[in-house]
């Protein structure tokens, strides 16, 4: 059965959270643990957080995320962001442990003014590196989330994800979340199965199934190759129902957890697009 989930906000709480996701159905759910626009980062409560993670397991959610900051990128220039980047990736790191988080996503960053791609590359895969280093034994999975190529993004083809990951050669820490919306803008046509066909042939070819170990299910507000990121309701996008049918019915994609990253603009949204991928992941077409 496929895994299907939300992204939750946990300002009413930890365990109001993790009720609502239940009360959906989720089998997974994604979180922010603090302010993805902030670098401030206030204490946990380590009472908390181990409570949280025992009743997520208890709930039968043993295989979810955190997103970390927004802020990040490790693809700067610019000496002291780009050391900032990485005390915060790190920092990232060991709250997720402290969760008991199994992933902890993150969009690496973008370099808009650099022509040496290798170099941007090169400078992302070191900071990875020195924040898994800083981190130490956190028990969270790194997943470098495929960008819509907007601005210089880092990572939005998965042959730049496969040379990250070659870069930072960190296999038991290391892994890929597919954002649907993201390869969507960046050009992967994944409208019909045919199209998934082809991804699925890419990432074979590339970053390799192992190390997909999360999708971010969103449709996308924008057409294909629009180097747009802009998140959309299932169906109601310019992916539609067909793809989504596709991947969650596809025999690798099918096994990875879906988290819905979709509006929240209705108190009913999350709820119809659980819903609907529901009836699609039923309903093979």
């Amino acid at each position: 059965m496929n895994k299907i989930g939300v992204h939750l906000f946990i300002q009413k709480g930890l365990e109001e959270a993790l009720k609502e996701a239940h009360r959906l159905g989720c089998q997974t759910f994604q979180i922010f643990s603090k302010s993805p626009r902030s670098w401030y980062a206030p204490a946990l409560n380590k009472e908390k957080t181990k409570r949280f993670s025992a009743m997520s397991v208890d709930l039968g959610m043993d295989s979810w995320a955190i997103h970390a900051s927004y802020l990040i990128n490790l693809a700067s220039p610019k000496p002291d962001l780009w050391q900032r980047s990485v005390e915060a990736l790190a920092h990232e790191l060991v709250r997720a442990g402290e969760y008991g988080a199994p992933f902890l996503v993150v969009h690496v960053g973008s370099s808009s003014t650099e022509s040496d791609r290798e170099k941007v590359l090169e400078r992302v895969g070191q900071g990875v590196r020195q924040a898994l280093k800083k981190a130490g034994e956190t028990g969270a999975t790194l997943l470098l989330e495929n960008m819509a190529a907007e601005r210089g993004d880092v990572g939005s083809t998965f042959e730049e994800l496969k040379i990250l990951l070659d870069l930072i050669d960190a296999k038991d820490h290391l892994g890929i979340c597919l954002d649907t919306c993201h390869a969507f803008a960046a050009g992967y046509d994944i409208r019909d199965a045919e199209g998934v066909g082809r991804l699925a042939g890419v990432i074979d070819q590339t970053v390799g199934w192992p190390s997909l170990k999360l999708v971010h299910a969103n449709d996308s507000k924008k057409p294909l190759s629009c180097h747009v990121d802009r998140h959309q309701h299932i169906d109601q996008g310019f992916i539609g129902k067909e793809g989504f049918r596709s991947l969650l019915n596809h025999p690798q994609f099918g096994r990875l957890p879906f988290v819905l990253e979709t509006p929240k603009d209705s108190p009913q949204a999350d709820e119809t697009n659980i819903s609907l991928l529901r009836h699609l992941a039923r309903n093979s077409g």
